[in-house]
């Protein structure tokens, strides 16, 4: 943590903010002090910080303390305000101090409550009582509505701090209280923020109230209906997101023997239909709030979908009867045709047993993916006699059997929309840690049956990627894979998931196995080298870059040995008709090579020897050398041309003064080795790009061996600290010694006994 933070601080009478480095180390008190002093202001005790925030494009301000002052960085902006225990006690005193306080009043209190320390400490001043009073007589009086409103807002936002709930608890309120508030929701004077905290509240109150009280309450109201309404009847985004906890509140807490009973209610309230329109096509204008509720909604009506997960196939259960008979009838006019399905329709459609095709569906995932093929076969007729015939064609090895690969998407589906799967409920997931998930579907608030939709949508890619990845049976896990990803491309973002069926499936088929597979392996190199960049591997691959820098040098030095043919540079032209022979001695300590001009008519095949090349020159004696244009020779070629195609695979070695042994390659490899060898030969950097790969791709080959031996191993970004060894002479030193003469003396002692045992019983042998 950064321990000096630079910061402004803004204060009543400042034109402009002072701007000064907040000390981490110094407590907050000391700091406020400090800025009171030096803004004329008495009484240090009376002032504490705001830290100012822009969250969501909405301002928050939140008081200071020691507990959050870890969530200051650098270019916070904190406010010099009075301290919360004087806002607190000042907000107590003026609404008990008359009958009828302002409205002003309130909407301080409603403006200052959403600050836990702040709430903390009016609750603990006794303020509840005033401010329900407040709300008591505006209640009964049905006026002063803007004043109710900020009282309904300020008690709830109270109430929401835990803290709070610790000392005073909704259920201390009466029945008569909630049912008047909840009386406000479709009151027709009732302001937005009545309606608003209204929803508010009736959320609360169901949620933390012992033994189901708000519950019952709740969903045995005559509002209920009206409360489900609400998202149609108004535009408000906070009232629809408040009207949404309402009946995420509702299915969470109700008790498991009324769970389908609540879902169908809602069901026929038409909720979903209430919200279609505020989220089809404009999800980049749902707030992040009201986005959370949204999938915590779509987790509970899903929730249903778990139960059909784990129902077995029942014969006696006559919509199961029906669905595995609509997946037969759809194909009976196939059956004994020239389409080949023979009177084995069972057979084709991938069930292991023909006979009794009702055990596919017993166990996980039960019945909803028999749900599921039936109402692709039925509303996707054609495609899913497609899919179908289709296999007759294929070898049984490369088959890709429908009712397998539905069961295995139906289980996809339900892992990819997150159903069943969690301990407990999102609301109280959100509640517990404050954390939550905005990924909610578009398509599920646009259609009658999403799941089912999606369904349709993914056997189709399902079966299209399995083509396109010539998968075979085995392979099964494999494609199912692919199609996560090529799903979640598309689900994980709302922004690009769109709430028609077509546009979605358009999209998800846009991806296809190719695009998958190029993602996968940019994303693999990503973090091979995202782990390569670790500290804690730094030193290993730096030594291995030595070590391959090492190799590579040799590499390119027993190529030089070898030796390689070139053309000279006579009078500012290329002579390829002319060649000539140069290699390095095997001890690196001469350079040989024959003269063109004396030997211009051979034409080669084999290398020469050692004894065949007249001229040397001895590697130390080797001043520098040119390479590309830089070559003297290669500033005497006039066509331009001939400069660009063989300036990179031109060097020349001085040979002293003004003479120059002219080499032209006959490809770029030859001459990057042995411009490098050159280089190398005289202790200076390699600069080639061929070089430097070939150290690059060994080394990263060297580095996913290392990273194979740490595999399973978490490797840390930071490098661990090296312990210090213990000093000698230190207490744990001592000990260490001494228990060590102790027991090396014991065994000493142990030794003698024996062998004084030995002996005495030997001399009465012999005696």
């Amino acid at each position: 943590m950064n321990r000096i933070l630079k910061v402004a601080c803004i204060f009543e009478g400042a034109h402009i903010p002072y701007l000064f480095e907040l000390d981490q180390r110094r407590e907050i008190q000391d700091v406020v002090r400090e800025i009171c002093e030096h803004v004329k202001k008495p009484d240090h005790t009376q002032y504490a910080f705001k830290s100012v925030e822009t969250i969501n494009a909405v301002e928050t301000e939140t008081y200071i303390t020691e507990k959050n002052r870890g969530n200051l960085h650098d270019g916070t902006v904190l406010k010099l305000v009075k301290s919360p225990e004087g806002a607190a006690l000042e907000l107590v005193e003026e609404l008990s101090a008359g009958r009828n306080p302002s409205v002003d009043v309130v909407a301080r209190l409603n403006s200052e409550a959403i600050d836990v320390t702040f709430a903390k400490i009016f609750v603990d001043k006794k303020g509840l009582p005033d401010l329900k009073r407040i709300i008591d007589d505006g209640i009964s009086k049905k006026r002063d509505l803007e004043k109710l409103g900020l009282a309904l807002s300020s008690l709830y936002r109270l109430m929401a701090h835990r803290v709070v709930r610790n000392s005073s608890k909704w259920s201390d309120y009466s029945d008569d209280f909630f049912h008047e508030v909840m009386s406000f929701i479709t009151h027709d004077r009732a302001t937005k923020e009545i309606q608003r905290s209204a929803l508010q509240i009736a959320a609360a109150f169901v949620m933390h109230t012992e033994e189901k009280r708000g519950f019952q309450k709740v969903y045995n109201s005559s509002h209920l209906e009206n409360f489900s309404r609400v998202p149609i009847n108004t535009s408000d985004s906070g009232i629809q997101e408040a009207s949404v906890k309402l009946i995420n509140a509702i299915v969470s807490r109700c008790p498991v023997s009324l769970k389908s009973e609540v879902l169908q209610r809602l069901e026929r309230l038409e909720v979903k239909k209430a919200l279609a329109d505020r989220v089809r096509d404009s999800t980049r204008d749902v707030p992040p709030s009201l986005a959370h509720e949204l999938y915590v909604l779509q987790t509970h009506l899903l929730s249903e979908k778990a139960d059909r997960a784990n129902y077995d196939f029942q014969m006696h259960d006559q919509s199961c009867v029906a669905a595995l008979a609509t997946l037969k009838d759809t194909l009976a006019q196939y059956e004994d045709s020239s389409a080949g399905l023979g009177d084995s329709t069972m057979t084709a459609l991938g069930f292991k047993d023909p006979n009794e095709p009702h055990k596919e569906f017993i166990g996980y995932p039960g019945v909803l993916a028999l749900d599921g093929m039936a109402y692709f076969a039925k509303n996707s007729e054609e495609l899913y006699k497609k899919l179908v015939l289709d296999q007759l064609s294929r070898p049984e090895e490369y088959l890709c059997p429908f009712v397998q690969t539905s069961k295995r998407l139906t289980i996809l589906l339900l892992d990819i929309l997150d159903v069943g799967h969690r301990k407990s409920s999102a609301v109280e997931v959100f509640e517990e840690t404050g954390e939550y998930s905005t990924q909610y579907l578009p398509l599920f608030y646009a259609v009658d049956q999403p799941f089912e939709e999606l369904f349709g949508v993914g056997i189709q890619l399902l079966h299209k990627t399995w083509k396109e990845m010539e998968a075979k049976s085995i392979d099964m896990e494999k494609v199912v894979n692919v199609v996560r990803g090529q799903l979640l491309e598309v689900m994980s973002n709302p922004d690009k998931m769109p709430s028609n069926v077509k546009v979605f499936q358009k999209m998800v088929f846009m991806n296809s196995y190719e695009d998958v597979k190029v993602k996968e392996e940019k994303k693999m190199e990503d973090n091979f080298h995202k782990q390569l960049m670790s500290d804690a591997l730094v030193d290993i691959k730096v030594q291995i870059r030595d070590d391959m820098t090492a190799v590579v040098r040799e590499q390119r030095l027993s190529y030089m040995v070898e030796g390689a043919w070139f053309c000279p540079i006579i009078k500012g032209k290329i002579k390829h008709e002319l060649k000539f022979f140069v290699m390095l001695t095997p001890n690196h300590k001469e350079i040989k090579w024959n003269d063109p001009e004396e030997d211009s008519t051979m034409a080669r095949t084999e290398a020469p020897t050692l004894a065949d090349l007249p001229r040397s020159m001895e590697v130390e004696s080797i001043v520098w050398f040119e390479v590309a244009t830089d070559v003297p020779a290669m500033k005497e070629i006039k066509n331009k041309k001939t400069i660009d195609d063989y300036q990179r695979l031109t060097f020349a070695i001085n040979l002293g003064q003004e003479e120059w042994l002219n080499c032209v390659a006959r490809d770029r490899d030859t001459a990057a080795i042995w411009m490098d060898g050159l280089r190398m030969l005289l202790g200076k950097i390699s600069l080639e790009q061929e070089t430097r790969s070939a150290v690059d791709h060994l080394v990263d080959m060297q580095m996913a061996l290392v990273l194979m031996n740490l595999h399973g191993v978490t490797i840390p970004p930071v490098k661990p600290d090296v312990p210090q060894l213990y000093r000698r002479g230190s207490g744990l030193d001592t000990i260490k010694c001494r228990a060590n003469t102790m027991f090396w003396s014991f065994l000493s002692l142990m030794f003698q006994v024996v062998l004084a045992k030995f002996t005495l019983t030997l001399t009465l042998t012999l005696t």
